[in-house]
């Protein structure tokens, strides 16, 4: 079982627990609004002078150290820059992230490689391949 959201626990251990032993094998912290104690993409980036939290708070490291201790993915998707820094701060084991997109991308040709690195932070970068010749 798993769960884009997992708003379902409604800030109490004992509802995350009964998801873990129904059979829990990944979730997301948040979708698209934050929580009380973990904010969003959308949460940190557009409303974040109205959160409770920013990142994780105490009962969210709580969270993730007991589904880390229970070998529960925790899916990256949608939660924010610093509820995604808290979280690699304290995780041991492996996240995922089952279909996030990267602040930026960049696939270059071996040529182009060496001049302009894919890595750039440069969001105007466009799109380069070696099948279309850009």
């Amino acid at each position: 079982m798993g769960s884009l959201s997992i708003e379902e626990i409604e800030n109490k251990i004992e509802n995350l627990e009964y998801f873990i032993n129904k059979g829990l094998f990944y979730f997301g912290p948040t979708w698209n609004h934050s929580l009380d104690w973990v904010s969003s993409g959308y949460g940190e980036t557009h409303k974040k002078s109205t959160l409770k939290t920013v990142g994780l708070n105490k009962f969210g490291v709580e969270v993730i150290n007991i589904c880390q201790e229970n070998n529960i993915l925790v899916d990256m998707s949608h939660i924010g820059e610093k509820s995604f820094w808290d979280t690699i701060a304290i995780t041991k084991k492996p996240i995922i992230a089952s279909h996030s997109a990267e602040m930026n991308l960049a696939v270059a040709s071996a040529a182009s490689a060496a001049a302009t690195p894919p890595w750039t932070s440069s969001p105007a970068r466009s799109l380069r391949t070696s099948r279309t010749g850009n």
